[in-house]
């Protein structure tokens, strides 16, 4: 009969260890979900928003304005940070039509909890859908010492770079 009291009271503390951790990134993900709704809709779709420097000031207008802007949350336990990954997709300030080819494209990576920039991608499009690169770069990856040249020039490298942030 000892035997197997040990065996439940074992079998207990391992079921309630696991409830408990399991529970904790339920928490932190939910948080964070919580924190990076908050800061976008402060940040990126009120006039309310005090994100500096002139990208996140030109976000804030094509949001506010009517391009599509989207967000995705992550905790990211290994660094316990909120990541939040802004996108935008538009024609300056107007809805992007079924099928058309949208003028700009921005990415913004942010740490929600702290509100410091992460990295950032922006593209234009020319009328026949090619794109170019204009600012692009993510902290201890890429930064751009030269000035008007972008850190990184295609939209899959800064993607390939933000990756291990978004998912571990």
């Amino acid at each position: 009969m000892k035997k197997t009291t040990i065996s439940f009271t074992a079998a207990f503390f391992v079921f309630w260890f696991t409830a408990a951790f399991l529970h904790a990134q339920t928490d932190d993900q939910e948080k964070c979900a919580r924190w990076s709704t908050e800061f976008f809709y402060r940040e990126f779709k009120s006039s309310e928003g005090s994100l500096g420097g002139i990208p996140a000031s030109f976000a804030r207008i094509y949001c506010r304005s009517g391009d599509p802007c989207n967000f995705e949350a992550h905790y990211n336990k290994k660094l316990n940070k909120c990541f939040i990954l802004v996108e935008i997709q538009g024609v300056a300030g107007k809805p992007l039509p079924s099928g058309a080819v949208p003028v700009h494209l921005q990415y913004f990576l942010y740490d929600a909890y702290e509100r410091i920039p992460f990295g950032v991608y922006e593209a234009k499009y020319d009328g026949k859908g090619d794109k170019t690169t204009t600012n692009c770069w993510v902290k201890d990856k890429f930064v751009s010492t030269l000035g008007n040249i972008p850190a990184c020039q295609y939209e899959h490298e800064f993607l390939d770079a933000i990756n291990p942030l978004m998912k571990e």
